[in-house]
């Protein structure tokens, strides 16, 4: 599992590169509020909304081949479904390093903006 798959990306996108190009810089724009939201239910310990922001997460990093962050956005999706807050909490700050790792891959890939 790898901070940042281009080539999942890619594939996903028939080897478009400008629609891949697009859609990472839309992710860059929006995932800063997507952790913003999750950091905010992990605190606030609320259930409904920490699934909600874990899937959305999950969903977002699929997209782009966040592989490392969606895995753990999908186990903190799934801790929170089993109201296993706790693990969630303890989830975050590896959601946060994952994101931070990715962020510098897609540097050093030539991918950033």
């Amino acid at each position: 599992m790898r901070d940042f798959n281009s080539d999942a990306l890619l594939e996903h996108l028939m080897n478009d590169r400008d629609l891949a190009r697009e859609i990472l810089d839309v992710y860059l724009d929006s995932s800063s509020e997507l952790l913003d939201n999750l950091e905010t239910a992990v605190r606030a310990r609320e259930k409904s909304d920490l699934v909600l922001h874990s899937h959305s997460l999950k969903g977002a990093s699929s997209n782009v081949g966040a592989e490392k962050l969606t895995d753990l956005a999908s186990q903190s999706e799934q801790a929170a479904k089993n109201g296993d807050l706790d693990q969630a909490v303890e989830i975050l700050p590896k959601i946060k390093a994952s994101y931070e790792d990715f962020l510098q891959a897609v540097q050093e890939e030539g991918w950033g903006s």
